[in-house]
């Protein structure tokens, strides 16, 4: 997050019924992408920055990954990284963050899925 309307989500979700793999870039306006069904199971997720570049990417195993989103965002002095639960629907939700690692990156190429 850049500022409240320069942000972007990874997000592994329930759509419609179906597991997903969800991606969202707001620049003033939100761009929503429904990624891959991938059923009930804890995806790996990886957010990859390189100056102002950005690469969402998944993994079923913590060793394949698929890339899901690059973009680029501006305002990157100020970026802020988190994680989150929610449930905005429904009676809620049990969440564990299992591997949570914040890393330099050395790679330039942030699209390398790797």
């Amino acid at each position: 997050m850049a500022d409240e309307n320069n942000w972007a989500k990874l997000c592994y979700e329930d759509f419609r019924g179906r597991p997903s793999i969800i991606s969202v870039v707001t620049k003033d306006i939100s761009d929503d992408c429904i990624g891959d069904f991938v059923g009930n199971i804890n995806p790996f997720l990886r957010v990859s920055r390189y100056d102002n570049c950005i690469a969402f990417h998944y993994s079923l195993d913590g060793t394949e990954w698929a890339l899901v989103r690059y973009f680029g965002m501006n305002n990157i002095q100020s970026l802020k990284v988190g994680v989150v639960a929610q449930s905005p629907v429904g009676d809620g939700c049990a969440v564990q963050f299992d591997y949570l690692h914040f890393l330099p990156n050395t790679n330039r190429d942030v699209r390398n899925i790797k």
